[in-house]
């Protein structure tokens, strides 16, 4: 099975509005006609998306006392598929480093459940450009941190002995490592 990045990148949300949303199987996302944004992100009221809009101004209140000098001011929060509620700062960007493996982890967990994948399978399956310079790297290569991949660009900067590149999804030809 190929799958295009856009068609895998819409699969792995999919995959995690049915965690968040606490959904058995991807079938019952679909059939929630869940909304996903193209060039910008379609907004709701709370309660068209069922919350209450009084405990979400007191969670964000809470938090905004509660939290450092950005406060609430870079927080997103988004209820099927639709921005019900956001800071003034939301367009600011951040590495979040270790903070994607959570996140990659459960869609994984989610994507073998549902058979549409397994660790041994091979990365070039979805994404055909890592063919040639990664042509044995597994999914289980990146969940453990072994695949050796490097992007176009990611070069020693600072105290980093690679990266943060600008083009994390195009592959450079040659690996930072050999995986395994």
């Amino acid at each position: 099975m190929t799958l295009s990045k856009e068609a895998l990148i819409r699969l792995v949300i999919l995959v995690s509005v049915a965690a968040v949303s606490n959904l058995r199987s991807l079938a019952e996302v679909r059939s929630q006609n869940q909304v996903f944004p193209g060039k910008t992100w379609q907004t709701s009221t709370p309660e068209t998306e069922g919350l209450d809009s009084r405990f979400l101004n007191e969670a964000t209140g809470y938090l905004k006392q509660h939290s450092g000098s950005d406060g609430v001011n870079q927080l997103l929060i988004i209820r099927n598929g639709k921005i019900v509620w956001a800071g003034k700062d939301v367009e600011v960007v951040h590495g979040i480093w270790s903070g994607t493996k959570s996140f990659t982890s459960t869609c994984l967990g989610l994507l073998i459940a549902d058979g549409r994948c397994s660790l041994e399978t091979r990365a070039a399956e979805f994404l055909p450009e890592m063919a040639t310079a990664y042509p044995d790297l597994t999914l289980r290569h990146f969940t453990t941190m072994t695949s050796g991949y490097r992007a176009q660009g990611d070069e020693p900067r600072g105290s980093y002995s690679h990266g943060p590149s600008r083009t994390s999804f195009v592959p450079n030809g040659k690996p930072l490592f050999l995986p395994g």
